[in-house]
């Protein structure tokens, strides 16, 4: 497969591999699919995770919040989806 990249990208491509951080440009794009793929699932796992509390919800099964526990709820999904990536993107990195 061949991909052509944009002017700017494939300066991009090029300067991570200056810097070191891939060894070629095969692997830039492998990890950017990888990151690509894995805030794909990150997303649809949330949705999921969504969709499961608006039926509980709708099922009368609610638990109420005020406003700092619902942002406390938030804060801590939101660390676990970035540590998810954050994961992955370094066993893609090595």
């Amino acid at each position: 497969m061949q991909v052509v990249l944009s002017e700017d990208l494939e300066r991009y491509v090029e300067s991570e591999i200056a810097k070191g951080k891939f060894q070629s440009p095969e692997d830039v794009v492998s990890h950017a699919l990888n990151r690509l793929k894995d805030e794909d699932q990150a997303y649809l796992d949330l949705k999921s995770e969504v969709q499961r509390r608006i039926a509980l919800a709708e099922a009368g099964e609610v638990i109420e919040f005020d406003d700092e526990s619902l942002q406390q709820m938030l804060d801590d999904i939101g660390a676990e989806v970035d540590a998810e990536i954050e994961e992955t993107r370094l066993k893609t990195a090595t």
